[in-house]
């Protein structure tokens, strides 16, 4: 029987679909924020096993209601020519054991694919059931949980007694410093339902959300997220457009947007995060100074990847073998 849509409220709710929500929950609250400073070198190992979880949780939920897909069918052609490719580059990876098993970049491996297959199915199923507002509110908890370790670093009041340095990029320790600042670009999904509607504490909300999020992303010192927040900048007028607002209701997001840019950009300049991401800004890659460069370095060496094997690829998990194999003799950086 159907659920009766509701807002952010689980009443009414059946079983199975308070199970995807609470697989929902675990990918959205707690992966973000959760780490093991034993296992420092591999902190993504806990994200990876806390990722699965929340797959196979959102798994069950879903085979209790038969595996249902409330999609168009682009999506769900989408969703099925996704799979397919992923397979197929399984197969044809340089190594499969590395994909099934997680030995090379278990990051990308097929195992974490095929459980953002069934996050977005899960969270499919959730929106059916009109819990939209309430996956927001789950996005917001982890990136409150991110903001605020990220500002315990910053002012250097981190209880934990790292064997490392981790005092450069201050989020470092929970997280590889760009996945975690692509995070919280991500959670500024929220600020458009924040921002719209009468409600002032929604407005201070969506302020609180934007300050977050740009506070984190330079304390990260990474060019990447602060690149996410300029796309993000541009293409606000394009959504607003595609969502068919009025316009004359668009100055108000904008207004709100920069006030929380600005807020959590002058937090992290007390803190002192901002001048070591104008610093990094600064000494970005040049074309002269590539082969210095190591990031530079393996984006050409990808690329002979790329081109080797146009394509299939080397598989999820493939570049680890591949590389060595394709790069270029002449490549520089810390791969010579």
């Amino acid at each position: 029987m159907a659920s009766k849509p509701t807002d952010g409220a689980t009443p009414g709710l059946s079983v199975p679909d308070r199970i995807v929500l609470a697989g929902l929950f675990v990918a959205l609250a707690i992966t973000p924020i959760v780490f093991l400073p034993q296992v420092y070198d591999d902190f993504t190992l806990a994200k990876q096993s806390s990722l699965l979880i929340a797959a196979a949780i959102v798994l069950v939920g879903l085979a209790l209601q038969g595996l249902p897909l409330c999609a168009p069918r682009a999506v769900r052609l989408a969703l099925a020519a996704w799979i397919g490719a992923l397979v197929l580059s399984e197969l044809l990876a340089m190594d499969p054991r590395g994909s099934a098993l997680g030995l090379y970049q278990y990051r990308q491996g097929f195992l974490t694919q095929l459980a953002y297959v069934v996050l977005l199915a899960g969270a499919m199923r959730a929106a059916v059931a009109g819990q939209t507002g309430l996956i927001l509110k789950f996005l917001m908890i982890g990136l409150t949980g991110v903001w605020m370790y990220t500002a315990v670093q910053s002012f250097g009041a981190d209880p934990v007694d790292w064997w490392t340095d981790t005092s450069v990029r201050a989020i470092g320790t929970i997280g590889n410093a760009n996945e975690l600042a692509a995070m919280a670009a991500v959670a500024l999904v929220g600020f458009g339902r924040l921002s719209t509607g009468p409600d002032r504490r929604r407005w201070a909300g969506a302020v609180v959300l934007a300050a977050a999020v740009a506070f984190i992303i330079i304390e990260s010192q990474s060019r990447t997220g602060l690149a996410a927040l300029g796309l993000f900048v541009t293409l606000a007028p394009l959504a607003w457009w595609v969502s068919r607002n009025p316009w004359t209701t668009f100055r108000r997001p904008v207004v709100l947007l920069l006030a929380g840019f600005l807020l959590g950009g002058s937090v992290s300049l007390v803190s002192g995060g901002a001048a070591g991401t104008a610093s990094r800004v600064q000494d970005r890659p040049s074309l002269a100074e590539s082969e210095g460069s190591t990031r530079v370095a393996l984006w050409r060496g990808t690329i002979e990847v790329i081109k080797a094997r146009p394509w299939h690829g080397a598989g999820p998990d493939g570049l680890f073998l591949a590389f060595p194999i394709d790069r270029p003799a002449t490549l520089g950086g810390a791969f010579e």
